[in-house]
């Protein structure tokens, strides 16, 4: 007898669900009509092969798509419940699922509209009034005021999209709330105890760990990356290892080969104690891990895999795999959209499927080598794509990083949670039960600083690549799997043919050539960047966002930034340069020497070791390959008054000039030495009536005027004077606030402009 009678079929009806999802959800479906058109050619087909022999398979898994794409549209429906009230305010009791402490929102199930009690709770994000720093019961229900509003869709290319993002989870409504809300139900016992649970593990490791190693302790063990240091987050990412921080088969593998290893020292490896003590660690893992689709799919595989040593019969980890996804899905048919389901379910299938079919190419390594470097390659192989196409990198050290730093962390996984159980039980043993855990951190942490110091993270940013690029790369895996193991010459060609797929991937140009200058949506603030005929990137500010220009930068693939060019040390300048100097080569750093004395400066001090501090005083001219840059410093003063020491730019590039005002006050806009005419300006001041001057642009003559500046932005920038004063002029002129991202191209001598988050 199996616990399963079926295997593959079971695996292929699955599959079919799947579609169905995807199909359930596809924009490109206009209404269900087109759905059961498509449903019932299917059947036809499905009736034309039953004489087949597996006509029962065909229909099975045409009844199970059906199944996926009416869920799907069902679930959707019952999400879009609020869509109809979009700009109108209401009153909502919505019950807490997830209150993340480091940001501006909460998600929650609404279950009562103005008063109403509605037939199915609707996933909604709730936005925090401005005063509202509290914190926020997991599972309890508060009281809203607000107005609801549609998620905002991506206004720079490869940019943070609200609208994908929130609808990959299932939401498709904000709530804007007037006022932080106001608990009116407490959680269920079941809730409580749970969130009681999470405030004791935290106040142990507060009790018995720094602020920096609990923070890593939480991010290993339940995923929780709040408090985990940025830099260490992002360097960790760089080097392919970032998954330790996401709640997956990994940590579940770690804890099972633990127990395992304990119950063979016991004789207790194959008993029904194990698995009944085991399902409900399990469980209470995954709830304190907030159930994420990674910890669920591990928890069960991981379930599975016990009750089949148990009973020594049926074990198929295709099957298993399949039925952890099928479980997921029926709990949301949303996780099929989550990157950590994805991420999640190809490893597993990369691990099952690959791994065998490298194993022969590295037969010339010792035998626990040759395993353990084939598990990571398959683990590489499967992600890869999948990676490049959300992050825009890839990580040439992933696999020696994961030989080297994986088998520490799984050590550091049950040795951490036995300790928590301990203290928790006998405190008097804290200290020395979290004192493996201390000296495992120490390790961990002192073995990414050599490999960093010696190598660097040597990460690449290549872009996004097309669907139609990710979809080839899989088929070459798949035909790859599908080669007959003993067929050694052809399992060589098609393993070239794949590594072919991975090259074009990772060497195709990102962006167009024609590309020069991108101004940034940024918000209330200014960040531009600039492509020079002969490929050389440069960056004129970084906005107030920490990530914004630099996220664009990964999206382009630049990789290397010949000039940084800071006008001044405001902070809706600066703000990004940080993370640009850490994530990219930056040669030159160009900024006046009242700048260098900000506060603003000194947060860039840790990541200037390996560039060139140019300090504009005076006029300087730089030559970047073909085209030239001009700088010079405007309004000098020592007591650095608003809006003095401006550091104005004029770029040179094929014929095309660019001029980068920063925020220039009008008076001084007469001293900038340029005064031939110019192809773009970038309005000073985010079109501040400040730093407007008619004979300015007269005698520049822009045959395009950009604005930076945020929607609805206090200050009320662009001001009339500025945008009446252009029209009056006849200069088109163009505003971040109203168009998101301006992206200007060259081509046969001629500008053209593309605006959004438009490729």
């Amino acid at each position: 007898m199996r616990i399963y009678p079926i295997k593959r079929p079971l695996c292929a009806a699955i599959a079919a669900f799947i579609v169905g999802l995807w199909l359930g959800s596809a924009a490109t479906l206009p209404g269900m009509g087109c759905a059961f058109f498509a449903a019932a050619v299917m059947l036809i087909a499905a009736a034309a092969s039953v004489k087949m022999g597996k006509g029962r398979l065909f229909l099975a898994c045409l009844l199970a798509l059906a199944a996926g794409l009416l869920l799907m549209q069902q679930t959707g429906a019952s999400h879009r419940a609020l869509v109809p009230l979009h700009g109108s305010e209401g009153t909502i009791s919505a019950h807490i699922t997830r209150a993340p402490a480091d940001r501006t929102y909460v998600d929650a199930e609404v279950t009562v509209l103005n008063g109403s009690t509605l037939e199915e709770p609707v996933p909604v994000r709730i936005q925090r009034a401005w005063e509202d720093d509290g914190a926020y019961t997991l599972h309890a229900d508060y009281e809203f005021t607000g107005t609801f509003s549609a998620p905002e869709p991506a206004t720079n290319p490869g940019g943070y999209d609200e609208e994908k993002i929130l609808a990959q989870r299932g939401i498709a409504t904000l709530f804007e709330a007037d006022a932080p809300g106001t608990l009116i139900a407490d959680p269920p016992a079941w809730g409580q105890w749970l969130n009681d649970v999470k405030d004791s593990y935290s106040a142990i490791l507060a009790r018995y760990l720094g602020p920096g190693q609990q923070a890593l302790i939480a991010a290993t063990l339940f995923g929780d990356v709040s408090d985990l240091n940025d830099d260490f987050y992002n360097v960790s990412q760089q080097f392919g290892i970032i998954h330790i921080f996401s709640v997956s088969g990994l940590h579940v593998s770690f804890i099972l080969a633990f127990v395992l290893a304990l119950a063979r020292l016991l004789r207790r490896q194959h008993s029904w104690g194990l698995f009944l003590l085991m399902v409900p660690l399990l469980t209470l893992y995954t709830l304190l891990s907030d159930a994420s689709a990674p910890a669920v799919r591990a928890s069960i595989m991981g379930l599975a895999t016990l009750l089949a040593l148990r009973l020594l019969r049926y074990r198929d980890p295709l099957t298993i795999i399949a039925l952890a996804a099928l479980a997921l899905l029926l709990a949301n048919p949303y996780n099929l959209w989550q990157i950590g389901f994805q991420l999640s379910f190809l490893a597993m299938l990369g691990l099952i499927l690959l791994t065998p079919r490298f194993e022969p190419f590295l037969a010339f390594l010792p035998k626990k080598l040759a395993s353990a470097l084939a598990v990571s390659l398959a683990a590489e192989c499967v992600s890869l794509p999948l990676v490049a196409y959300y992050f825009y990198q890839v990580a040439p050290l992933s696999t020696l990083m994961n030989l080297l730093v994986v088998p520490f962390f799984s050590l550091l996984v049950p040795l951490a949670l036995v300790a928590l159980l301990v203290a928790a039980i006998l405190p008097a043993l804290g200290a020395l039960v979290f004192l493996p855990v201390r000296m495992l951190i120490l390790v961990i942490v002192a073995l990414m600083d050599i490999v960093n110091s010696l190598t660097g993270t040597l990460h690449i940013y290549i872009g996004q690549p097309s669907i139609w690029l990710l979809l080839l790369c899989y088929a070459a895996l798949i035909a790859f799997c599908l080669v007959p193991l003993d067929a050694g010459q052809l399992r060589a060609g098609v393993l070239a043919a794949a590594l072919l797929c991975f090259a074009v991937l990772i060497l195709r140009p990102a962006v167009s050539s024609d590309l020069r200058l991108t101004m940034v949506d940024v918000g209330q603030g200014t960040g531009c960047t600039y492509q020079t005929a002969d490929g050389h990137w440069l960056v004129f500010d970084t906005g107030p966002g920490a990530d914004t220009v630099a996220q664009y930068l990964r999206y382009c693939g630049a990789n290397t930034i010949d000039a940084l060019v800071l006008s001044h040390s405001d902070s809706d300048h600066i703000g990004g340069a940080a993370h640009i100097l850490r994530d990219f080569h930056v040669r030159q750093l160009l900024a006046s020497p009242y700048a260098q004395q900000s506060e603003e400066w000194q947060a860039l001090a840790p990541y200037l070791d390996d560039t060139e501090i140019v300090t504009v005083d005076a006029p300087l001219t730089f030559s970047l390959g073909e085209s030239r840059l001009d700088c010079t410093l405007l309004a000098a003063n020592s007591d650095g008054g608003e809006n003095s020491n401006q550091v104005v730019s004029l770029l040179s590039d094929n014929g095309c000039t660019t001029l980068f005002c920063g925020d220039t006050d009008s008076e001084d806009l007469t001293t900038i030495p340029w005064t031939a005419a110019t192809d773009l300006i970038l309005v000073p001041h985010h079109g501040s009536k400040n730093s407007w001057d008619t004979d300015f642009y007269r005698q520049h003559s822009p045959s395009l005027a950009l604005i930076s500046a945020g929607a609805n932005n206090r200050y009320g920038h662009p001001h009339a004077e500025t945008t009446d004063g252009l029209a009056s002029l006849d200069i088109p002129a163009l505003c971040t606030a109203d168009v998101g991202a301006v992206r200007v191209y060259e081509q046969n001598d001629a500008l053209y402009v593309r605006t959004g988050s438009t490729h």
